[in-house]
């Protein structure tokens, strides 16, 4: 009750600031809303039964100045990566980390929202593509030292409800990082020279550089 009373009491501060449209579209966007919130409920329920993990951080920012409502955890040092180039200094902000104390050392788990269809795959990932969960991977692993190890990394669809686990505990953990920042100096390095080759690959529509980007012509 209270989770949709808060939902209730945003979706009328966006009617105030004239967001919602046509009358009867902003009606199914907010059932849509409180549906996600039931689902998003029961999963999170679930999760807890499983695993123990009590989302714990939200907003978690790092590289950038916490705003006034910002988790205590945000911290305005960046994530450095050295590269022949010069340090590649990489800001970001976590959606969320789960924390418990299941088994013989507290862990940690990161979870990435995501309000499309789809989320990055695991070999995604690996090609360079998606850099989010490795980069956060190694800079929550700063944070917490050795005080506790990661369990997981995960996108959570909003839409289906659905939760994609990408990187397990048990994956070779540092090897995926230190690739993600092997590919992390390669790109820094090719921007810095103002090298920027096309790879053709399927784009978004709503991509925000659809406009300026020439991937339709090569």
């Amino acid at each position: 009750k209270n989770m949709h009373r808060t939902a209730e009491e945003e979706l009328k501060r966006a009617e105030a600031r004239g967001i919602p449209g046509h009358r009867q579209i902003w009606k199914i966007r907010k059932e849509e809303v409180h549906r996600t919130l039931d689902r998003f409920l029961d999963l999170e329920m679930e999760e807890h039964r499983k695993t123990g993990d009590v989302p714990s951080h939200f907003e978690v920012c790092f590289g950038m100045k916490p705003f006034s409502l910002s988790d205590p955890l945000s911290s305005t040092e960046p994530l450095i990566i050295d590269s022949d180039t010069g340090a590649v200094r990489i800001l970001g902000k976590v959606d969320r980390i789960d924390l418990s104390a299941a088994g013989s050392k507290p862990l940690f788990s990161i979870v990435d929202y995501k309000s499309g269809k789809n989320a990055p795959s695991r070999a995604e990932i690996e090609r360079g593509e998606s850099l989010q969960l490795p980069v956060y991977a190694s800079w929550a692993k700063t944070i917490f030292s050795n005080q506790r190890e990661m369990r997981s990394g995960s996108f959570y669809l909003l839409r289906s409800g659905e939760k994609k686990t990408q990187i397990q505990a048990d994956d070779a953990l540092e090897g995926l990082m230190e690739t993600a920042r092997r590919y992390i100096r390669e790109y820094a390095g090719a921007i810095r020279q103002g090298r920027f080759p096309l790879s053709p690959k399927k784009c978004a529509d709503f991509c925000d550089y659809r406009h300026i980007c020439r991937i339709r012509e090569a």
